[in-house]
């Protein structure tokens, strides 16, 4: 099984976010991902950030043999969050895991998770 691990994400509203992750096993080596399924969700943990709903960071397996996942968010959805993280503390900011799921057995196993930084973005258009 891959070893899980503590990432924090940085999203810029109003910006494409993508973020890759490489699952290692335990000896270091790549985590073969053919037969699993991947999901990764944010969730505002007091609703003033990402409003009432959960952010789906919309995974995908971007390296099977490699161990490699994928998070993406595009740049219409970031600029639909309603707010911004400054101010405040850790234990207010949105959280997020992600899950991998090998089909044979129904097993699910956590692999990432931690905080949600969203980010206000100056600039507009291009």
């Amino acid at each position: 099984m891959p070893v899980p691990d503590t990432h924090n994400l940085r999203i810029d509203k109003g910006t494409d976010f993508s973020r890759v992750f490489t699952l290692k096993d335990s000896a270091g080596d790549a985590f073969d991902l053919t037969g699993y399924t991947v999901a990764a969700e944010a969730e505002d943990r007091t609703a003033t950030v990402l409003g009432a709903s959960n952010l789906d960071l919309s995974p995908s397996v971007t390296g099977a043999v490699t161990g490699e996942i994928t998070l993406s968010v595009t740049d219409t959805t970031t600029a639909a969050i309603s707010g911004v993280t400054e101010g405040l503390r850790d234990d207010e900011k949105p959280i997020y895991d992600l899950l991998i799921t090998k089909t044979s057995t129904g097993l699910t196993t956590k692999v990432a998770e931690g905080i949600v930084e969203v980010v206000a973005t100056t600039t507009t258009g291009t």
